[in-house]
C-alpha cells in the first residue's frame, strides 16, 4: 500500500491565503523527499474550503518541484470544466510531470461552486459523462487528421486540429473516478477507471473494493490492466499524529470542530459523503462521532500504524493522507507529518513484516 499526501487546506480569509499555499507547498516537497508515492490535489471554489482552488494551475507549479512523486488530481470537478480545455490541460500537466500523473474526476456537490460558475448543479451527472466522453474522443483524434463536431449540451464546437500538447506517453495519464455508491463503483470498473472511494472505514472500503474488482472482471479487462487499476485505487483519510493517543485526541478536538464547521459552510461534496454515512439531518454530536469513526485517524504513532495496517490487510493499494485541515497551524501540521515520517512509517512496515511472517 502506497501513501500519498493529500492537499486540501482551509483558509479563514484572504489574509491567510498566501501563507497557507506556501505551507502546503513546502509539505509537498518534504513528502516527495520522504518517499510519498504522490501529491494529490483537489478542486473547490468560492468557499474557503480549498485555498488554491484550481488543481491544474497549482499542479503545474508543483510539477517542477517534485523529484519522484507523482501528481494526482483527486478530484477535478469535471462538470465545471470546458471539455476541450480539460483535454488540453490534462495533456499539458502530463508533459510537465513527465508522465507521473493520474487524473481523478468527480461530479462535485456544492451549490456555491456551481452557481459561481453559472452551471445548473442538477446537470452535473450528465455533464460529467458527456465531458469525459468528449475529452476521450478529442484525445483519440489522429495527429493532424480528421475533425470532431461536438456538443456537451451546454456548449458545442468543431475541433479541426489536435489536442496540444500530446500526452507524455502513448496512452496518456491514468483516469480515476470518485465514487460513493455501489452503482458508480461498478461503472468505474466497467469503464476502466481507477476507483477513488469516500473516507470509509476498512470494512466499507473492503466491500467497495470487492464490487469494483468484480466489475473489472465482468468488463473483461486484462490482468495487467486490473492490477494497475487496483494499485492506484484508494481513498483519503484525514490524519493527526500526536506523541501519544491521549495527547493527540486533546489537540485534535478543536481542530475537528473547526473542520466540520468549514465543511458545513462550504456545502462541498464531502457533505454528501457525511450525509450518506451519518444520515441526513443527523445531530451535530452524531456527525462528529461519524467523522471520528470513519474519516479521521487520530492517535500516537503505534495506534496510527495499526490503523494503517488495517487498510493494507484489505488489499487497498493507495491511501491518501490529509495532514493540513481544520485551520490547524503550520507548526501543528508539520509536527504531525514529522511524527508520521519518523515514527509511524517504521512501525507500519514492522507490522507488515510481522504479518507476512505469520502468514
Amino acid at each position: 500500500m502506497d501513501f500519498s499526501l493529500y492537499l486540501n487546506p482551509q483558509t479563514r480569509g484572504a489574509a491567510e491565503d498566501r501563507h497557507v499555499i506556501e505551507h502546503v507547498t513546502s509539505s509537498a516537497v518534504r513528502a516527495d523527499l520522504a518517499g510519498f508515492r504522490s501529491i494529490c490535489l483537489t478542486e473547490h471554489h468560492f468557499n474557503d474550503y480549498n485555498t488554491y482552488a484550481d488543481p491544474f494551475v497549482y499542479g503545474s507549479f508543483l510539477a517542477g518541484r517534485l523529484r519522484n512523486a507523482w501528481l494526482g488530481l483527486t478530484v477535478a470537478t469535471l462538470p465545471l470544466h470546458h471539455p476541450m480545455r480539460f483535454a488540453e490541460q490534462v495533456n499539458l500537466l502530463d508533459q510537465l510531470t513527465r508522465g507521473r500523473l493520474f487524473v481523478g474526476i468527480g461530479v462535485g456537490g456544492s451549490n456555491l461552486e456551481f452557481e459561481g460558475m453559472g452551471i445548473d448543479i442538477e446537470e452535473r451527472h450528465d455533464l460529467l459523462d458527456r465531458h469525459l466522453e468528449l475529452a476521450r474522443r478529442a484525445w483519440a483524434l489522429p495527429d493532424r487528421q480528421g475533425s470532431l463536431t461536438w456538443s456537451s449540451g451546454r456548449s458545442s464546437g468543431l475541433l479541426r486540429g489536435r489536442v496540444m500538447p500530446a500526452p507524455f506517453g502513448a496512452t496518456g495519464p491514468l483516469l480515476a473516478r470518485a465514487c460513493l455508491s455501489d452503482e458508480s463503483t461498478r461503472a468505474a470498473g466497467h469503464e476502466g477507471l481507477a476507483l477513488l472511494m469516500g473516507r470509509f472505514g476498512p470494512e466499507r472500503a473492503a466491500r467497495q473494493l470487492n464490487i469494483y474488482r468484480e466489475s473489472l472482471d465482468e468488463a473483461g479487462h486484462t490482468k495487467p490492466r486490473i492490477e494497475h487499476l487496483m494499485h492506484w485505487s484508494g481513498l483519503a483519510k484525514m490524519i493527526f499524529v500526536g506523541e501519544d493517543d491521549a495527547g493527540a485526541r486533546d489537540q485534535a478536538e478543536p481542530i475537528v470542530d473547526a473542520y466540520i464547521t468549514a465543511a458545513n459552510r462550504s456545502r462541498s461534496a464531502d457533505n454528501a459523503e457525511a450525509a450518506m454515512s451519518a444520515g441526513v439531518g443527523a445531530s451535530e454530536a452524531h456527525v462528529k462521532a461519524d467523522y471520528l469513526e470513519r474519516a479521521i485517524i487520530i492517535g500516537g504513532p503505534e495506534t496510527v500504524a495499526r490503523q494503517l495496517a488495517d487498510y493494507a490487510e484489505i488489499g487497498l493499494g493507495h491511501l491518501m493522507l490529509w495532514f493540513s485541515w481544520g485551520f490547524m497551524s503550520a507548526d501543528t501540521a508539520d509536527r504531525s507529518l514529522t511524527l508520521f515520517i519518523d515514527e509511524v512509517v517504521p512501525r507500519y512496515h514492522a507490522l507488515k513484516a510481522q504479518s507476512a511472517g505469520a502468514a
